[in-house]
């Protein structure tokens, strides 16, 4: 995702706590993150920021990236984990998006016992907030 973080000039801001370390399949726990980050810089408009957290809190690895893009209509929000949903015309494949991203990514955080939730933030753009047990 480099070049498009170059290309469209987006900064990335990070608040990773040290023990935000978690047990599973690393290959589909990176696609699923790969996933929910490649979202992020497709939907964030140039010079926009994207930014991601990360803490443990009573076993659990809590996270959530959130970008300055348009955020998600009230449609998208009741739909957005259906396979295949791209919602609005920006979301569509002229854009890069098959609408399988945040299912997968759904799928893969909860086989790794955790969940995956979207919201809008209350400030403007896109949120994704979720867990995965410690």
């Amino acid at each position: 995702m480099n070049p498009q973080i170059l290309r469209k000039r987006i900064s990335i801001t990070d608040r990773l706590a040290g023990e935000c370390f978690i047990s599973g399949d690393a290959d589909l726990l990176e696609r699923a993150f790969n996933n929910l980050l490649d979202n992020a810089v497709r939907h964030t408009p140039e010079g926009g920021e994207i930014s991601v957290h990360c803490y443990r809190v009573n076993g659990r690895i809590h996270f959530a990236i959130r970008d300055t893009g348009q955020g998600f209509s009230p449609e998208e929000l009741q739909r957005v984990f259906e396979p295949l949903y791209r919602g609005e015309d920006s979301r569509n494949r002229s854009t890069g998006g098959t609408g399988l991203g945040l299912t997968i990514s759904q799928r893969i955080i909860r086989k790794h016992g955790g969940e995956l939730a979207v919201s809008n933030h209350l400030e403007g753009g896109a949120l994704l907030t979720g867990w995965l047990p410690a």
